[in-house]
């Protein structure tokens, strides 16, 4: 017969037989906080109470219901009891914790010895077996040692051989190329003695192609040249074009056969004629070039001879259009004479010998050139002062040969743009600036 026991009122009969062994599997997992929820849901039989799985922590809960020795009823405890109950199942419960957690750090160092018992074991043997080894080793390195010297000495005999046979070819080619140097020099000296012996032949050559002349031919040959400009006022120059006025000089030009005649005139105002003259026969004498400075590098102007102070032969290296690398030189007689009718002039001339002739000379330009600089003096009377005033007009009348009519009209614009040059070096500057206020 089960009974509870302290729990005031009547009981349900339905409670009368609720096994023991169930109610202790389910107190475990009960607490007292979720008895009264179980008990609302409990399904109560006619011999057994069925109690809901609590959550955990509510162990103590089972001791409120304890089986009496005698007649197995089960009593309910009062709070207090069920809190003693609590507190020392508590402290079994971690009585018994401690006790296995002591276990199991017993039982890992047991681990822990057997490991390192085990290890120790191995490496005896791993140790015992290297010895063995090292001594089978030493054994047969004992046997081999004597054939390892040998070997050894035999790489060093060999190495010494090597360097020694490296520093004797060190040796012949050092002195290979001392030979060579030696030898390069001495071409080097061999070709400058030829081109210093070209050079001396070429200026024996030239000097042998210089035509002589001395005064007594210098005046025929100034004569020459007075008839032939006479020639050109009167026949020639009457069947060129009209005047064309170029920076203010009366230019006129045309083309006969292989030569071209040319007249340019402009009167400079305020100038003297000897004065002009001679400031241009000393730039005349300096080999003053009025060309363009790429046409200044492709020849060469030299003073061969002074026959007198108005008379001097002068040569010309002009590069030869079909030969590259290579001069052809021509002579020009310089002279300054004062005309009968009181004018100065200044008169250029070729010197051609039959016996030096060259067909590369006829595809110059200005090969065969007759050309007179005229300073003419102009006198007027001033009407205001009533003073004589003298100006000076400067002609440049004459002739020269071409090579082909393109290079002829290219030079013949070279020559009218020299005009320009010729008049800023001689008589004074070609353009006068405005100053700026």
């Amino acid at each position: 017969m089960t009974q509870f026991v302290g729990v005031d009122g009547a009981l349900d009969a339905s409670l009368a037989f609720y096994p023991m062994a169930a109610m202790k599997a389910d107190a475990e997992s009960l607490t007292p906080t979720s008895l009264d929820s179980v008990f609302a849901t409990a399904d109560l039989g006619p011999n057994e109470i069925k109690l809901e799985k609590l959550s955990d922590g509510d162990d103590d809960f089972a001791a409120m219901f304890r089986e009496e020795e005698g007649g197995g009823a089960v009593g309910v405890v009062d709070v207090d009891q069920r809190r003693q109950l609590s507190i020392e199942r508590r402290r079994k419960r971690n009585r018994e914790a401690m006790q296995r957690s002591r276990q199991r750090d017993k039982d890992y160092m047991e681990g822990l010895r057997q490991t390192a018992a085990s290890l120790q074991k191995k490496h005896d043997e791993l140790v015992q077996q290297m010895n063995e080894r090292l001594a089978v080793s030493t054994a047969l390195g004992n046997a081999t040692q004597a054939d390892l010297q040998k070997r050894l000495e035999a790489a060093r005999e060999e190495a010494q051989k090597l360097k020694e046979l490296n520093l004797r070819f060190k040796e012949e080619i050092t002195e290979r190329i001392k030979g060579e140097d030696r030898m390069e020099g001495l071409l080097k000296e061999l070709i400058k003695e030829q081109e210093r012996n070209v050079g001396t032949l070429s200026a024996i050559l030239y000097d042998s192609m210089t035509p002589h002349v001395d005064e007594d031919r210098a005046m025929k040959i100034i004569m020459e040249a007075r008839q032939t400009r006479l020639c050109i006022e009167k026949k020639r120059m009457v069947s060129c074009q009209p005047a064309n006025v170029i920076f203010g000089w009366e230019t006129r030009h045309c083309f006969v056969g292989k030569y071209m005649y040319m007249e340019c005139t402009k009167t400079f105002r305020h100038c003297k004629a000897e004065v002009v003259c001679s400031r241009a026969w000393t730039n005349a004498v300096k080999m003053i070039s009025y060309r363009t400075m790429a046409a200044v590098e492709t020849q060469r102007w030299k003073v061969i001879s002074t026959i007198n102070e108005d008379t001097f032969l002068s040569s010309r290296d002009k590069v030869d259009p079909e030969n590259a690398g290579e001069f052809v030189r021509l002579f020009y007689l310089r002279f300054r004479v004062k005309e009968p009718d009181g004018s100065y002039a200044i008169g250029t001339r070729t010197i051609r010998e039959h016996d030096l002739a060259d067909s590369s000379i006829e595809k110059l330009w200005a090969n065969q050139i007759v050309l007179w600089t005229m300073f003419v003096p102009v006198r007027e009377c001033d009407v205001t002062t009533g003073e004589e005033i003298e100006h000076c007009r400067v002609r440049f009348i004459g002739r020269t040969a071409f090579g082909d009519r393109a290079a002829a009209e290219r030079n013949a614009l070279e020559t009218f743009v020299g005009l320009c040059r010729w008049e800023n070096a001689n008589v004074g500057p070609f353009m006068n600036l405005p100053m700026s206020s």
